[in-house]
């Protein structure tokens, strides 16, 4: 599944990451039962908010929580249309300057045919494990507006 994207931070002084992350993708899929093959092309664009559930002059530090929410709607550009969305909610853990671990609930709402309305579909659940070889590195990715 290629993909090429940007994500796009709004710095603040509250030291909240709002972000989007947009992104298009092509799917070519295939069936295991016929082994007829599908193709699409997809826009997805994430809007999210990471908030750090400890003191400001300790956030985004090791050993600090933090919790996240971002919404995913989908563009499908075979049906025109917006299939499925995605709900995220969850919390994280920065646990060194190396690995942060992070914990997360999706609901997903998609159309069960074309043309009908979206209908919630499915629960997800996920643990991420963001690693970095070097000393500083997910920090530098995650917060780039922060200066050294």
């Amino acid at each position: 599944r290629p993909f090429a994207g940007v994500k796009l931070l709004l710095p603040n002084r509250f030291e909240w990451h709002f972000y989007n992350y947009t992104r298009y993708e092509y799917r070519d899929t295939q069936d295991l039962d016929t082994h007829d093959w599908y193709a699409y092309h997809r826009l997805r664009s994430a809007f999210g908010v990471e908030i750090p559930l400890a003191p400001r002059a300790a956030a985004w530090q090791p050993k600090t929580w933090y919790a996240l929410a971002e919404t995913e709607p989908f563009y499908r550009f075979d049906g025109h249309e917006i299939d499925p969305v995605r709900l995220r909610c969850g919390f994280g853990r920065i646990l060194n300057d190396r690995f942060i671990v992070e914990f997360l609930y999706y609901a997903q709402f998609s159309r069960p045919g074309e043309g009908e309305d979206l209908e919630y579909a499915e629960n997800m659940v996920r643990v991420n494990l963001k690693v970095g070889l070097n000393p500083g590195i997910l920090d530098r990715l995650l917060n780039p507006a922060v200066e050294e």
